[in-house]
């Protein structure tokens, strides 16, 4: 359901190229969006969603950092809470981009059920909900595990580098 805001400086929404800017609160006023969003935040303060995140986010980044030991074509693992990248590269010493690589193993990864894309042509995007269940989110680092591997094995072929698109 659509639901928007706009946040601006007072001297930006008091500027004369503001006179009319109702094309801006195209969702503003709808009121069953704004009863389900209530809804939605009341959920995620109930569930301690925040405390949850960092909580689990401090066992997957050991998780991640174990991957990085594994792999040497992650370069970098980044991230807070829920949401982290890895940095996939040719090599340690150079950390150049290896965007093919992180293309194949997206894709592998979608053919075992987990959708995980890319960022800046390398950078593997983990971002699961923040109220996945904690064997979910196990079974999906071991996905991202299997995809890397059968990536660098060379099981997964060039012809999927012509589907692969991320960000």
């Amino acid at each position: 359901m659509a639901l928007s805001a706009l946040v601006a400086r007072a001297e930006l929404m008091e500027s004369p190229d503001w006179r009319s800017p109702a094309h801006t609160f195209t969702h503003g006023g709808n009121p069953l969006s704004c009863v389900g969003s209530l809804a939605a935040i009341d959920e995620f303060l109930a569930q301690d969603l925040t405390g949850r995140a960092r909580r689990l986010g401090e066992k997957l980044r050991v998780e991640l950092a174990g991957l990085a030991g594994e792999f040497e074509v992650i370069g970098d693992v980044r991230g807070r809470g829920l949401m982290f990248g890895l940095d996939i590269v040719t090599d340690l010493d150079s950390k150049r981009r290896h965007r093919d690589l992180a293309k194949k193993i997206c894709f592998r990864a979608w053919e075992k059920g987990l959708v995980l894309t890319f960022l800046n042509g390398n950078v593997l995007r983990i971002t699961p909900a923040l109220n996945i269940p904690e064997e979910l989110l196990w079974r999906g680092v071991g996905i991202i595990r299997e995809s890397i591997r059968d990536a660098l094995a060379g099981k997964v072929p060039d012809d999927v580098l012509k589907v692969a698109v991320g960000r």
